[in-house]
């Protein structure tokens, strides 16, 4: 498969598959976009033909087509266990968008199918493959901001579509822990090379919806440090807020906007590499690294990372979390 171009299925035709995923598929080079399903099947229909590509009557009918090696699932979250499941039993490398399942249960019934597949299953935590994420991580592993005490990350980001299948707790798993905590808890563990979990002390409110929470706070303990996650989709502010701040013994840096401060010779000072990339080219370039990481991992070029096995832990502390909120007290993480 290292020379041969990768046939692709798309499953699942939303809002982002459409506007950020496609265009990116569609100009990879040894990538062809193969065959597309949706629901919606006019709607596949139509956009196959705009690509292309192959419009499948059913889920089944193009994951079983030999010409097909891989597949990017794209669908809301309760479907997506299906979708990889049926994947893996027919063979194929999976992206899945995140989180990979809407509970740990499903999570692990994933990861047993996986584990021994001998298949790409990687899910998709785009912001691991921002340009500013992976310089900044660099930096950590080399030891220049010394050894993390203190990690603070958050999304604060209005929602703008009350009818979601995300405001439907059967569907979505949760509400903005599993949509927006769970990718800021993912970035800030992955940059910080994964330090054990401890224990966790988390809220969660409703303030404007009661289906799931649309607020999210939670602390957390690791071996000398401590982490700290926001999330909400009711702000009191206009417009979408990020952050990430880590805090070592010898420095410190954030994302969005980028920046490392280092203490040297008694002076802090800013070594923050020069970027032309703005906020938007960064995320673009999230996507498009993320998408050419499968495809590489599907050649053999390298191991993919975002496995099953990271989703198994990442769940495992969102559970936690939502157990803690319910019992309003500090937990044990089991590991």
């Amino acid at each position: 498969m290292e020379n041969k171009n990768i046939n692709l299925g798309i499953i699942g035709l939303g809002q982002v598959a459409q506007t950020i995923h496609l265009p990116i598929w569609g100009k990879m080079q040894n990538v062809a976009v193969k065959g597309l399903f949706d629901t919606n099947k006019s709607h596949a229909k139509a956009l196959a033909e705009k690509v292309g590509a192959e419009a499948y009557s059913s889920s089944a009918a193009l994951l079983n087509d030999p010409e097909i090696d891989a597949v990017h699932i794209c669908t809301p979250t309760h479907t997506h266990m299906k979708y990889v499941l049926e994947a893996i039993e027919a063979g194929k490398h999976v992206l899945v968008e995140r989180p990979i399942a809407k509970n740990l249960e499903e999570t692990l019934t994933i990861y047993d199918a996986w584990k021994n597949s001998g298949l790409v299953v990687m899910v998709g935590m785009n912001q691991r493959f921002r340009p500013d994420a992976m310089i900044l991580k660099s930096f950590i592993e080399n030891g220049e901001l010394g050894d993390i005490y203190y990690i603070r990350s958050g999304w604060n980001k209005p929602i703008r579509d009350a009818h979601s299948w995300r405001l439907k707790k059967g569907q979505s798993g949760g509400g903005v822990l599993m949509d927006l905590g769970i990718i800021m808890v993912d970035l800030a563990l992955w940059m910080t090379n994964f330090p054990k979990i401890e224990s966790v002390s988390a809220m969660t409110f409703h303030h404007n919806i009661d289906s799931v929470e649309d607020t999210a706070i939670f602390q957390s303990r690791f071996e000398g440090g401590m982490m700290n996650v926001e999330c909400s989709w009711s702000p009191m502010a206009e417009s979408d807020d990020q952050w990430l701040r880590i805090f070592g013994t010898k420095g410190s840096a954030k994302l969005y906007p980028f920046n490392i401060h280092k203490m040297m010779h008694g002076n802090l000072v800013d070594i923050t590499p020069h970027t032309a990339d703005s906020d938007k080219a960064n995320y673009r370039k999230s996507y498009e690294n993320e998408l050419r990481h499968f495809i590489g991992a599907v050649r053999k070029l390298h191991v993919a990372t975002c496995t099953p096995a990271d989703a198994v832990e990442r769940m495992k502390l969102i559970d936690a979390c939502y157990l803690s909120a319910k019992q309003e007290k500090e937990l044990k993480v089991n590991s």
